[in-house]
């Protein structure tokens, strides 16, 4: 996984952070498990170690070939959230529809429930003050999926997260609708963005390459994923009697 600071650590890395998380308060926790190691278990955890503590992810130190005084640092501590980051559908609450077929197309293709936030869906939205946990949402998504309309344009919370998604530069998929085009696309976005379609079957496929890809979960087999790009064309045709 890579974050906005390019820190890189191998799946296994991540294991064990997530391991220090459980166990950061416990004391004598690290001798219990060392003890039970062979040396080789036990090189490959020190390689881990290091390796989040190369990244300033967590600091420790060595005592009768154990770690001790085991912690995770401010930037480990981001890159935890990071890990357990969603996919933000940025969107006007007049486009509920368009957001809710992209719902159901993650869930088909296999993302978490609780790793997508659209705000006008229930049980995927704001759960305490809407401001802040949009904030927060946005700070720590792995990827975000903007529909632009003629409705997100006009809303000013709209165009406020879409200057929040470009200046943290995280991976983002512009989703239009019919009357937004390159001539016509506003904001910190312009031409030179591609901009996808809901009616573009070699765009939803991008789409859940793109989602697999930054969520680390296979790519879905191509029966069930033959099912999911129909039922997403047919919904979306739905809205437009196409």
């Amino acid at each position: 996984m890579k974050t906005q600071d390019n820190c890189i650590i191998s799946k296994n890395s991540e294991i064990l952070l997530l391991e220090i998380s459980d166990h950061e308060e416990e004391g004598g926790y690290w001798e219990s498990v060392f003890y039970e190691l062979n040396q080789d278990k036990k090189n490959d955890y020190f390689t881990r170690f290091k390796d989040l503590k190369n990244n300033h992810l967590i600091t420790f130190s060595i005592a009768l070939n154990c770690p001790k005084n085991v912690r995770i640092t401010k930037q480990g501590k981001e890159y935890l959230a990071k890990m357990n980051g969603v996919l933000f559908i940025s969107h006007s609450s007049k486009d509920e529809k368009y957001a809710k077929i992209i719902k159901d197309f993650l869930l088909d293709i296999g993302v978490p429930n609780n790793r997508i936030f659209c705000t006008s869906i229930s049980g995927n939205g704001v759960h305490r003050r809407i401001s802040s946990e949009i904030k927060e949402k946005l700070r720590y998504s792995i990827l975000n999926l903007v529909i632009l309309s003629n409705n997100y344009y006009q809303s000013i919370p709209c165009t406020n997260e879409m200057g929040i998604i470009w200046y943290l530069d995280t991976d983002s998929i512009l989703l239009a609708l019919p009357e937004i085009t390159s001539n016509n696309i506003q904001g910190f976005y312009d031409k030179n963005d591609y901009l996808r379609r809901f009616d573009n079957a070699e765009d939803i496929l991008v789409i859940c390459k793109t989602v697999c890809r930054l969520f680390r979960i296979n790519e879905p087999k191509y029966d069930i994923y033959e099912i999911a790009k129909n039922n997403f064309l047919d919904s979306y045709n739905s809205i437009y009697k196409i």
